[in-house]
């Protein structure tokens, strides 16, 4: 299982918005499973010192703070979201593919052990992006 995140720190991080989750009460839902760049990747940059470029930020402005895929994971979460979401996982291994089955929104991630290359293009989006492993 991934670390998680106190309750007492996701209020002091995220303030109201904790506030109204810890209301909702969903078994395996928490507050204090999760982790606390679940809600926000950026949560440890200081204002003006963020990473990103100009239109990535600009993007996600645009579409709101936290992010939807935050906001229940469902089938727009990406990684690392979705690992980082306290609903339980499975990891199934075989021989020449590995996959990570989420019970959030019913996703599945597929690891290709099988000598393949990554593919010059795939079709976006691609929450969970595609993975080929050795």
């Amino acid at each position: 299982m991934h670390e998680v995140t106190t309750a007492a720190e996701m209020k002091r991080l995220y303030g109201k918005i904790i506030d109204d989750a810890i209301q909702v009460d969903a078994p395996g839902m928490e507050i204090g499973t999760q982790h606390k760049y679940g809600l926000n990747i950026l949560v440890d940059f200081k204002p003006g010192e963020s990473p990103l470029r100009p239109e990535g930020e600009a993007v996600m402005k645009q579409r709101g703070s936290p992010p939807p895929a935050a906001c229940g994971g469902g089938e727009n979460a990406g990684w690392p979201v979705a690992g980082l979401l306290s609903e339980p996982i499975k990891i199934v291994q075989a021989p020449k593919e590995t996959m990570v089955l989420y019970e959030a929104g019913n996703l599945h991630r597929q690891i290709f052990a099988d000598g393949r290359d990554l593919p010059a293009e795939f079709d976006l989006p691609a929450y969970l992006g595609y993975s080929a492993g050795h």
